[in-house]
C-alpha cells in the first residue's frame, strides 16, 4: 500500500485531492504538509504536520515514511492574498521539497504546474518553467506534472461563455499572435484526473526506507 504526502492544502485543490486520497483503498496513510493550522482532516489514516516551509529540511523524518509526493504549491493556486514572497512559494520552497523527498528516497513526485515555457514574459510563468526544469533534473523514478491551465482537458465542462472564449483564443493564435492566457481547469476537475491517474499507476514502495526495513 502507498504513503503519500499533500503538500499545499490552503487552496481548493490540496483539500480535494487529500479527501480522494483518503477514499483510495490503495493508500495506507498521508502527510499532508500544512503552514496553515485552521484545516481539520479529522481521518485516521491523515497525519497533519504544520511547518514552516522556509526551514523545510526540519521535517526530513517525515519525508522517511514517504513513498510519493504531490506538491500543490504555488502562489496561483494558494487562498492566501497576503504572501509575503511570490516567488519562494511558486518556486524556491517547492524546489526545497523535490530536493529532500528526493534524498529521503521517495521515488514519485507529483507537480501541479501552468502550462509554461523558457521564453515566457510573464515572471511567474517563467519561474513555473525554471521549477518544473529543475524538478525533472532530480532524477525522480517517475515525476508528472498535471496543468491547470490547459483548455484540453477541460473541454467536458465549459461553458457556452468559456467555449467562445476558447475559440476567440484560438482564432488569435491562428493570426499568429503569441496568447498566454489560458483556461484554467476547475479543482474538482483537476483532481479528478489527478485520481484517475493514481489508480492506473503501480507501486512505487522504496525499499531503502526504515520502516521498509524493519
Amino acid at each position: 500500500m502507498r504513503r503519500a504526502m499533500v503538500v499545499g492544502v490552503s487552496g481548493n485543490i490540496g483539500k480535494l485531492l487529500v479527501q480522494k486520497l483518503v477514499n483510495n483503498k490503495m493508500y495506507r496513510f498521508i502527510t499532508v504538509l500544512t503552514r496553515i493550522n485552521e484545516r481539520k482532516f479529522k481521518h485516521i489514516h491523515v497525519k497533519k504536520v504544520i511547518v514552516d516551509f522556509k526551514q523545510i529540511n526540519q521535517y526530513q523524518t517525515h519525508f522517511l515514511e514517504i513513498d510519493e509526493v504531490f506538491c500543490m504549491l504555488g502562489s496561483n493556486y494558494s487562498s492566501d492574498k497576503l504572501l509575503e514572497d511570490a516567488a519562494l512559494l511558486d518556486y524556491d520552497i517547492p524546489l526545497a521539497i523535490a530536493q529532500l523527498a528526493k534524498s529521503c528516497g521517495v521515488n514519485r513526485f507529483v507537480l501541479v504546474n501552468p502550462h509554461c515555457e523558457q521564453n515566457q514574459s510573464n515572471p511567474y510563468l517563467k519561474r513555473r518553467w525554471q521549477l518544473e526544469k529543475e524538478i525533472t533534473n532530480i532524477g525522480f523514478e517517475d515525476f508528472k506534472v498535471f496543468r491547470v491551465n490547459q483548455i484540453a482537458i477541460a473541454k467536458r465542462w465549459m461553458s457556452i461563455r468559456k467555449k467562445m472564449k476558447q475559440f476567440y483564443l484560438n482564432m488569435l493564435r491562428l493570426t499568429g499572435k503569441k496568447i498566454d492566457g489560458y483556461l484554467q481547469v476547475p479543482a474538482n476537475i483537476l483532481v479528478e484526473d489527478i485520481a484517475a491517474w493514481v489508480t492506473q499507476q503501480p507501486e512505487l514502495l522504496n525499499s531503502n526506507h526504515p520502516i521498509q526495513k524493519k
